[in-house]
């Protein structure tokens, strides 16, 4: 099956080849958020990889922003890159597995067959067949965002459960081209943020597995855009359908890239891709949408919208990923649309951020001081407070913030209290804390 030149996404007007479906499509409709974001991924990484080869299709902001809001005419010999195929070496009957095993949090063979521990009963849920569609999607899924789960699963450039963000347009019915075509850098913006070595580009299904890491130093900057930890080969059926998949080899291990999707931490030991939560509150909020956080950084794409691009359109951004354990559990797809203020008070925002963590460090030792173990629900502090946070981001009226969180940090305390009916001398005591 051609990437390129088939008909194979489903889209809200149609099964569409990825030129059409960024013309024409607002949405892709696989019925998992997982395939649909993995969609966008790898969307993007075509039209990337179309700029980046060619750089006289869009060299700098100004051919850029022309395409903003309507894909180029010729959007078809963009895409029409070389794909690639390699027949690889014969099969082994023991890398042989049904298709489900691509699929997020299906139970690997040791689970079901070895030790009977899928008490969940997970296995009756895995579809014991996927279209040719499906089935390519879901291998796109298992490399870009996949968790290590054993030899020949090795995880992408990201690590395991990494957190993708995308800009995107605020208003509703907003084309796939928009939505891609925001993450997408000018040549030259590429070449500076972006760092690879001076070799030619290859898709990594042309390679042979090896032993040695793919770094940025013996690889084209694109690569991290087309990373294969994982080497799987379909069978289709005459029928057309897939119900067995092969593990073939190794798949290729990667070292020292920074994805240009991904927000990274700064943290002691090093600098690491920020990973997908539960809840992305306004703390996290600040370091991957305004870059007001010293240890949580934009990834590359949107901080070249904050210092670059942004023309004061409204804008937000689409933040998803798989929540996982470290063996690929069943988890949660994770999907949430966060706001996007360019122009923000950045130190404003990080004078607000220090505020309320002191004040969240106050009212978790005055529960503690009431009962070990209540210092968990210091945590609402964040959540009394977001609404208001965000109000102050638009406005940047930031004079009765401390007020207004001192008096979250007391609702948090005095909640707490009446929730488990502690004496009213006992918590008073604990409120020399606050």
């Amino acid at each position: 099956m051609d990437l390129v030149k088939t008909a194979w996404l489903p889209t809200d007007v149609g099964m569409a080849t990825p030129a059409d479906a960024l013309r024409r499509a607002t949405q892709t409709t696989w019925k998992r958020g997982d395939w649909d974001g993995a969609t966008l991924l790898l969307l993007h990484a075509l039209l990337q990889t179309a700029v980046c080869l060619k750089p006289d299709r869009c060299p700098g902001e100004r051919e850029w922003r022309g395409y903003v809001h309507a894909p180029p005419e010729d959007l078809s010999d963009w895409l029409d890159q070389p794909i690639g195929e390699r027949p690889w070496e014969s099969l082994t009957a023991n890398g042989e597995m049904h298709v489900g095993r691509l699929l997020f949090g299906s139970p690997g063979e040791n689970a079901v067959d070895v030790k009977a521990s899928d008490i969940a009963v997970w296995a009756q849920n895995v579809p014991t067949q996927l279209t040719r569609g499906q089935a390519t999607i879901a291998v796109v899924a298992d490399n870009l965002m996949g968790t290590r789960i054993g030899r020949g699963h090795l995880a992408g450039v990201r690590g395991e459960q990494p957190l993708t963000t995308l800009v995107e347009p605020v208003q509703e019915g907003a084309s796939l081209w928009e939505r891609v075509w925001l993450n997408v850098l000018p040549a030259d913006a590429w070449a500076k943020r972006m760092h690879g070595a001076d070799v030619a580009f290859c898709l990594p299904w042309t390679l042979e597995p090896s032993e040695q890491s793919i770094t940025p130093q013996n690889a084209h900057s694109l690569t991290v855009l087309w990373q294969m930890p994982r080497r799987w080969r379909l069978t289709i059926d005459r029928d057309g359908m897939v119900r067995t998949i092969h593990r073939q080899a190794e798949g290729h291990n990667y070292d020292g890239w920074e994805h240009p999707l991904t927000p990274y931490r700064q943290l002691p030991t090093g600098r690491f891709p920020a990973k997908t939560s539960p809840h992305l509150g306004y703390r996290d909020w600040a370091g991957i949408a305004l870059n007001a956080r010293t240890d949580l950084k934009p990834a590359v794409v949107v901080n070249e919208y904050i210092e670059n691009q942004w023309a004061g359109e409204p804008l937000r951004i689409r933040c998803f990923g798989w929540l996982l354990d470290s063996a690929g559990a069943p988890g949660a797809w994770i999907e949430t649309l966060v706001p996007f203020y360019a122009r923000a008070d950045a130190g404003a925002v990080e004078n607000a951020l220090d505020k309320v963590a002191d004040a969240e460090k106050r009212v978790r030792r005055a529960l503690e001081q009431v009962r070990g173990g209540w210092g968990r629900y210091a945590e609402r502090t964040y959540a009394l407070t977001e609404p208001a946070f965000f109000e102050r981001v638009a406005t940047n009226a930031w004079g009765d913030w401390p007020e207004l969180v001192a008096r979250a940090i007391r609702d948090v305390f005095w909640s707490v209290m009446e929730m488990h009916r502690v004496d009213v001398m006992v918590a008073t005591r604990a409120t020399g804390r606050l």
